[in-house]
């Protein structure tokens, strides 16, 4: 039996030699999925060769395949990764304790900030070619809004339906993280999501439950 064991401990210099390479490979994914970022986030992950991707790193295509096998696996893991980051502040603004209007301004403003990062063309592509990743972005989207939407329902006006309400704030959302529209009103997406917001508690949310929005949110 003890021989037995003796066989099955791994020495100490084996573990903390594999624990090494563990975290070697995670930080050349990490330097991979941000490289691929920087040049994706303009021209979309359609036009991002692996070649150039590894020209730009230093490293061989080789490598690149061993983490990300494919196009497709590259692109869904660069979403999973941003949204890694936008699930963690979603969450503390949540367990913050704000009144809900702001609460909400708050996690709508990371949100938008996090769309308008990255180029419409880069989203037209997403949405075309690479259906998993664009999946991942309806599913948090939609959780985004449910969860929002239980924050706000109870401040909504009695003489309206609190659904309408929700889906027109869903709609001023959605236009304030559209880069074109912001360039036509001439501001940025966190000041016309500010206003938009702001309009549309003038409207259904309860007078008692307004209170005033923060002026700076997300990217200018």
């Amino acid at each position: 039996m003890q021989n037995l064991r003796r066989c099955f401990h791994m020495p100490k210099t084996i573990v903390s030699s594999a624990g090494h390479h563990a975290d070697e490979f995670a930080t050349e994914r990490v330097r991979i999925l941000e490289k691929f970022e920087q040049i994706a986030r303009d021209v979309g992950p359609r036009h991002v060769g692996m070649a150039r991707l590894a020209s730009e790193l230093g490293i061989s295509t080789k490598t690149i395949y061993r983490h990300f096998p494919t196009k497709a696996d590259l692109v869904t893991s660069l979403i999973r990764h941003r949204l890694v980051g936008w699930q963690t502040m979603r969450d503390m603004q949540l367990a913050a304790r704000l009144p809900a209007l702001q609460r909400i301004h708050r996690l709508a403003a990371s949100w938008v900030d996090y769309i308008t990062s990255f180029s419409p063309e880069f989203w037209r592509q997403l949405a075309r070619d690479f259906p998993e990743a664009q999946a991942l972005i309806e599913k948090e989207y939609a959780d985004f809004m449910l969860q929002g939407g239980r924050n706000l329902i109870a401040i909504v006006r009695d003489d309206l339906d609190p659904q309408i309400a929700l889906h027109a704030l869903k709609s001023l959302i959605e236009r304030a993280a559209d880069v074109h529209y912001c360039q036509q009103m001439k501001a940025p997406p966190a000041t016309v999501l500010r206003e938009h917001i702001a309009i549309w508690a003038g409207g259904a949310v309860r007078p008692s439950e307004i209170v005033p929005l923060e002026q700076n949110n997300g990217r200018n």
